[in-house]
């Protein structure tokens, strides 16, 4: 692989003087030495700028922007507009990139026809020590898109890797304070093509100022994003897969499912009978005050497949609403025992019926861990 090529790697930084450090040294250290590193301290009140000046004297590659607070999205974008890499590829300021991460994914740039590399991602946790393993699966790239509608498929944007023109010609959407990652890859995925290295190449760093730690606000965020493209837009995205004429019934009905479009979504469920078409049946029973109704998807959804941890727990939920505490109660402890860490039922058990944690999706082979 030629070295000629220059990667500019993005770094937002705000206040994160305990991590930028390890985040530029990862990046010093990578095995490709062709790259500029644009650090852009985003308002920081405390030593990261220091932090970020003491390595620009030893290293040329680096270069920091200072600009006053205004948020991720801007900062990013006020490096992608200042980068003459041809290649292009984001780092938070908390994260960190593996030894061989711009090797690895410019050799997938320069030898396939994709736009856009991400990864999978090793956790850990504020201090370093590892958690566990977020395992991206590679995606036909006739699916790719309507897939990524359902869930963010990249576990964060520190994974990604692409030619430049997909970064300039798509900024972040600075109306989002969190989410601005999803909502930036669904507006690139409809134009470029992304690839997926399953091998983890990023150190992804949770602790208790992550964005991402507020659900309630991810959801609606969410939310919005798919409602500013429309049900009839994502049909019709389903409708152009590979996928057959059931996995296309189930994807449209899960997809209206999480835009609350409840009535719709069972046409498509009702034509199905498999755990996942009656776990979404039952969210949409349980969503719309139809507790009795919901209970039997849910067991439906258990006899199909009885790992269905997710089914367990929002039985427990119908259970609640029922006043049958204590099958609520077992229902959550079996979702626990399916999934240890299983954030909704411990809430669920904690509660004791003051609030109910609903899952709203089938879960992820690998949970990412949350504050409790």
């Amino acid at each position: 692989m030629e070295n000629r090529k220059k990667v500019s790697i993005i770094v937002p930084v705000y206040n994160h003087e305990r991590y930028i450090g390890n985040a530029i040294e990862s990046v010093i250290n990578q095995t490709y030495p062709n790259f500029e590193l644009i650090l852009v301290n985003d308002g920081s009140t405390d030593g990261s700028l220091d932090v970020c000046e003491r390595y620009a004297k030893k290293d040329s590659r680096i270069q920091i922007i200072s600009q006053r607070n205004q948020g991720r999205s801007r900062a990013r974008n006020t490096g992608i507009c200042r980068a003459s890499g041809e290649y292009m590829g984001l780092l938070d300021s908390d994260d960190m990139m593996k030894h061989r991460k711009i090797e690895l994914q410019l050799q997938i740039l320069q030898n396939k026809n994709v736009d856009v590399v991400y990864s999978s991602v090793d956790v850990i946790d504020d201090r370093g020590a590892y958690l566990t393993t977020v395992k991206c699966d590679p995606v036909d790239p006739a699916n790719f898109l309507s897939l990524l509608f359902f869930r963010n498929l990249c576990p964060t944007a520190s994974a990604l890797l692409g030619k430049r023109s997909c970064f300039q010609d798509d900024l972040f959407d600075d109306r989002y304070s969190c989410d601005e990652d999803y909502e930036w890859l669904l507006r690139a995925a409809h134009k470029h093509a992304f690839y997926c290295i399953e091998e983890p190449l990023v150190l992804y760093r949770r602790h208790e100022t992550n964005i991402s730690e507020d659900l309630e606000a991810l959801r609606r965020a969410e939310l919005r994003i798919l409602n500013q493209y429309g049900s009839a837009h994502l049909l019709n995205v389903v409708d152009q897969t590979l996928l057959d004429k059931d996995d296309k019934h189930l994807l449209k009905g899960k997809l209206l499912c999480m835009m609350e479009q409840f009535g719709e979504a069972e046409t498509y469920l009702n034509a199905l009978d498999s755990s996942l078409s009656h776990f979404y049946l039952g969210n949409c029973k349980l969503y719309t005050d139809q507790f009795s109704q919901a209970a039997v998807h849910y067991r439906i959804a258990i006899q199909h497949d009885p790992l269905n941890a997710a089914a367990c727990n929002n039985l427990g939920a119908a259970y609640l609403q029922l006043s049958q505490n204590e099958k609520a109660r077992m229902c959550f402890e079996q979702a626990l025992a399916l999934k240890p860490g299983y954030l909704d039922p411990e809430k669920n058990l904690q509660s004791r019926g003051e609030e109910l944690f609903i899952t709203r999706r089938e879960l992820r082979s690998t949970l990412l861990p949350y504050k409790k």
